[in-house]
C-alpha cells in the first residue's frame, strides 16, 4: 500500500463486535498511513459491505479493500468470499476481511489465508525504571491458522514506528511469549497472497 497513492477503502461497520469507536486518525498515521488516503465506508447490513468491497474491486480505484464483516453473520459465505477472491485476484488489489475477535468457527471460505491476531506484551524499555512500567514497542502474536498451499505458523512481531515496518522476533522469543495475557484478538482474511512472513 505504501508504494501506491490510490486510497483505502475501508467498510467500517461501527457495530459488535467491531463497535470499539470509529477510526482513529492519528493511530493510522503512527502506522505509516495518511488517514486522508482512508475512505470510509459505514454500511447498515454485512451484505452491503460485502457489496461495497465487492464494486471497489472492480472499479480498480483503490491500493486495498478492508472490510467488517462478523463471522458468524449469515452473508458470510463460500459464495460471498469466492465473489471477494475472484474481484482481488483479477483487480490483483490485496483485501483484508476482518471477523471479529470471537473464536472463528473455522467456516467455508475462499481466502488464500486466515490468521489470528492478537496483542502480546511489548519487551521491557531499556532506559525505564522496572517500576514504571511503561510500555515499549507494541507487539503481536500472529498465527497463520491457514494457507492454501502453504504450512501453518506462528511468529511474534513487533511495529518500529521510526523504521515504519513489521519486524519478526527471533525464534526463541516467540516461543518464550506467553499465550493468553491479553484476551482480545481479531480473525482476519486475506483474500490474495500475501508476501511470506520470515
Amino acid at each position: 500500500m505504501s508504494r501506491s497513492t490510490a486510497p483505502i477503502l475501508w467498510c467500517d461497520a461501527g457495530r459488535s463486535p467491531f463497535d470499539m469507536g470509529r477510526l482513529y486518525g492519528p493511530g493510522i498515521a503512527a502506522f505509516g498511513l495518511d488517514p486522508a488516503r482512508l475512505i470510509l465506508v459505514a454500511p447498515p447490513r454485512d451484505s452491503d459491505c460485502l457489496w461495497v468491497m465487492e464494486e471497489a474491486l472492480r472499479s480498480h480505484a483503490f491500493a486495498a479493500v478492508v472490510g467488517e464483516v462478523e463471522s458468524s453473520s449469515a452473508s458470510l459465505d463460500l459464495t460471498a468470499t469466492r465473489r471477494l477472491q475472484l474481484a482481488a485476484e483479477e483487480a490483483k488489489i490485496p483485501v483484508f476481511l476482518s471477523t471479529g475477535c470471537r473464536k472463528a468457527a473455522g467456516g467455508a471460505s475462499a481466502a488464500v489465508t486466515r490468521w489470528q491476531v492478537k496483542a502480546a506484551p511489548s519487551a521491557p524499555v531499556s532506559y525505564a525504571d522496572e517500576k514504571e512500567r511503561l510500555p515499549g514497542i507494541p507487539r503481536w502474536e500472529v498465527d497463520l491458522v491457514r494457507s492454501r498451499g502453504g504450512q501453518p505458523g506462528h511468529w511474534l512481531v513487533e511495529w518500529s514506528g521510526a523504521a515504519n515496518l513489521f519486524s519478526v522476533i527471533d525464534a526463541e522469543e516467540t516461543h518464550r511469549a506467553k499465550p493468553g495475557l491479553v484476551a482480545g484478538y481479531a480473525n482476519v482474511e486475506a483474500l490474495v497472497p500475501l508476501r511470506r512472513m520470515g
